[in-house]
């Protein structure tokens, strides 16, 4: 009898990034089916080759292709399933083994190195706030300056601003991690005639994964009461 010789085929899976460059093996693709379950994080250009196939038998054979969810929030990894179908066959004179490769219901036109299983990844948006409040002198805007100071929770001062007329606008700030951030934000007190206000604002900034970017809630207390809005008199 003769021996039919056996036909082969190689997957590749491909991963980007869009957003930022891609690291190498930062991301994880699996490819699994009957007997088989192999694993790669990709190289420097985003590629992982799959063990081989080799069937040497007639018959149907099914894969399931896609990239194992990681754990950085920064990132919205592509959810994409890929199936992956060789369908092996007898020629017509029944002595060589026949490859067909279909891949998401494509028939391929290379069967033993077919397209790539594709996944995009995309960088998760990051949430924007901008501080604001305004400053008014005997209870009306005024044109002299006055100096503000945002604080860190440890009490580190981020930013010093100062009004223009009553509006008082610190830089913005950009958040790429759900958490709670906490600020403070006060009136420096000069060494004129003029009284100062003392009082101390609370600024609470609650960050939250969205489906496409992270959000940001702020929230001013003084003294422990919820206020709309930062005003210093």
């Amino acid at each position: 009898n003769k021996t039919i010789k056996p036909v082969e085929s190689v997957i590749t899976s491909i991963v980007d990034i869009i957003g930022r460059d891609l690291v190498t093996g930062e991301f994880e693709m699996t490819l699994t089916g009957p007997d088989y379950n192999d694993t790669h994080r990709n190289d420097e250009n985003g590629s992982a080759t799959h063990q081989k196939f080799t069937f040497d038998e007639v018959g149907e054979y099914i894969y399931d292709g896609k990239q194992i969810i990681g754990t950085d929030e920064t990132v919205i990894y592509d959810e994409t399933e890929h199936k992956v179908v060789f369908k092996v066959t007898l020629n017509e004179t029944g002595d060589a083994l026949v490859l067909e490769t279909i891949i998401d219901g494509k028939a391929q036109e290379n069967d033993s190195n077919p397209d790539p299983l594709e996944y995009v990844n995309r960088v998760r948006g990051n949430a924007t706030v901008t501080f604001t409040a305004e400053k008014y002198l005997d209870g009306k805007a005024t044109d002299k300056k006055f100096t503000f100071e945002l604080l860190d929770e440890t009490g580190k001062v981020l930013q010093t601003v100062e009004n223009v007329n009553e509006a008082i606008t610190f830089d913005a700030l950009s958040y790429n991690n759900a958490g709670i951030y906490t600020y403070t934000i006060r009136e420096v007190a000069g060494t004129d005639y003029i009284v100062y206000d003392k009082n101390v604002y609370d600024v609470t900034v609650t960050v939250t994964k969205a489906e496409d970017s992270f959000e940001a809630d702020v929230k001013y207390t003084l003294a422990g009461n919820e206020v709309e809005s930062v005003v210093f008199n």
